[in-house]
Order: C-alpha cells, then structure tokens, then sequence
C-alpha cells in the first residue's frame, strides 16, 4: 500500500468538510480530491504574451453547484473557476490552492461573473461526456446549448530575413458550437445563420418568423437566449 503524507491526509479531510446541504462543512461531502491537487494557484493570466486563457475567468470568481441528487451547494466565501480545456470545475478557500471537483458527482453549477450575472453549466454526455456545456436558454421544449472548447496553439513565428509567418505568441484558442434539444430529444448541431435556425425549428416556423421580425440584432449568445425564451413561450 502506498504511503500518503500527512499533508494528503489533511487535504483530503478539509475537502471532506468543505461543503454540507446548506453550504456549511457540516455533512453530504460533494467537493473532495480525487488525487488532483496542487499547492499552487493556477496561473490565469500567464506573465508571457499569452493570448487568450485555458479557464473561463482571469480569477476567482462566486459559484454554486447542484449534486447529482439534487443538493445545492453554496458558500460564498469560496471561489470557482472552470478549467476550459481539462473540463473540470476548480474550487479554492484560501486564493493559495486549487483543487479540482470531481465530475461525476456534479449535475450543474453556476459561476457568476464580475458583474453578477450567471452563467450556467451542466453536462450532457449527448453533446460530449468530458466537458460541461454553458446553458443558453431553457424551457418547457427547447433547450440551448453552448460547447467550448480550448486549445494550446504554440508560437509558430517564422522570419526567413525576407518575409516573417505566423504568431510570435502562444495561444489559447476557442472554439464554439451551438446545440439545441427539443422536447428533450437528441441534440441538434446549431449554427449562427438564419438558414441553420430555420432547419432546426423547421415546425416552428411561424413563430420563429415572428421573432426575426421583432429582435434585429447581431447573432451571439445574447441573441440566442432571446431566441429560446421567445420559441419557449
């Protein structure tokens, strides 16, 4: 049997009472380590010329989680960030150490931005069983979803004394794709075209009409959430 610190030891029993039913480290453990720790925040905003982030937010942010057995998890004094590219949601108590949830035991979670709003997060193995997908809108029929996700481009800076290629920095780079559920159905690719939204509520028609007569805006996120809480009425 492997020998564990008494470092581990008590790492493991402070995330053992980090979370109970009202937030408090009382019972019904949800937010532990399985094995991934460090003792060294990770870095948000990397010191290099670095463009773009492996996580959603340049810091700490307020965030909430539901288990899977419906249990609400809320204390304010912690902070949560959502790593992009590994798929995991990570949690700190004292801005010094990191450490990551497990998946399985989480059904959805929200993290709230420096303004307040929420952005919601669930899994849906349907649409890929590794990384959570960002809740657009959602109603009673439709459902809007958002799936990112990141890779790590290298700098690629080429300069032969004549002509120079590429990027002389590293990159983390985005990548998006729009689902939609009807009626709790499988999910259907969606893209940010007129053409892509009519296929898709293709039985709504009418109404979707009637909302391209009303909302003349850019498509994005906010125009999709628009969109669903409109097809959802």
């Amino acid at each position: 049997m492997k020998k564990i610190s008494l470092t581990m030891i008590a790492m493991f029993v402070f995330v053992s009472m980090v979370f109970s039913q009202s937030g408090n480290a009382d019972s019904n453990p949800i937010l532990y380590s399985s094995g991934t720790s460090s003792s060294i925040v990770p870095v948000f905003t990397p010191v290099e010329a670095t463009h773009g982030s492996q996580y959603l937010f340049d810091g700490w942010v307020k965030g909430a989680l539901t288990g899977v057995d419906g249990t609400v998890y809320n204390d304010p004094s912690y902070g949560f960030d959502y790593d992009k590219m590994a798929g995991t949601l990570l949690f700190t108590k004292d801005r010094k150490s990191a450490i990551q949830v497990d998946n399985p035991k989480i059904r959805s979670f929200t993290l709230f931005d420096k303004l307040d709003n929420p952005e919601n997060f669930t899994l849906v193995p349907a649409i890929d069983p590794a990384h959570y997908v960002q809740v657009i809108a959602e109603g009673s029929k439709y459902r809007i979803f958002k799936l990112t996700l990141t890779h790590f481009v290298k700098n690629n800076y080429h300069n032969d004394g004549m002509t120079s290629t590429g990027n002389n920095y590293d990159e983390y780079v985005d990548d998006y794709t729009y689902f939609v559920t009807i009626n709790g159905a499988a999910p259907q690719k969606l893209s940010l075209k007129k053409k892509s939204l009519r296929e898709v509520f293709k039985n709504d028609v009418d109404k979707l009409n009637g909302f391209f007569g009303t909302y003349d805006e850019p498509m994005d996120d906010n125009y999709l959430l628009k969109l669903g809480d409109y097809m959802n009425k």
